[in-house]
């Protein structure tokens, strides 16, 4: 089994969290879900738009 870190913001994890114990599956079991999803469809499994960025995530996706 593999190991995957992430650098996520504080709020965006927390709020995450949140939903994912009101769903009633973990983090884990999320992004395990999401990198099925993209594995299987050979796509990110929802829309990306430029507008749809929040706050300082557009800058620092141009600062990479």
């Amino acid at each position: 089994m593999a190991q995957v870190n992430l650098k996520i913001d504080d709020k965006v994890k927390k709020d995450a969290e949140a939903v994912l114990d009101d769903i009633g599956i973990s983090m884990t079991a999320a992004v395990t879900i999401f990198l099925k999803k993209v594995a299987n469809e050979k796509k990110i499994p929802f829309e990306l738009t430029a507008s749809g960025l929040i706050g300082n995530q557009e800058k620092n996706i141009e600062e990479r």
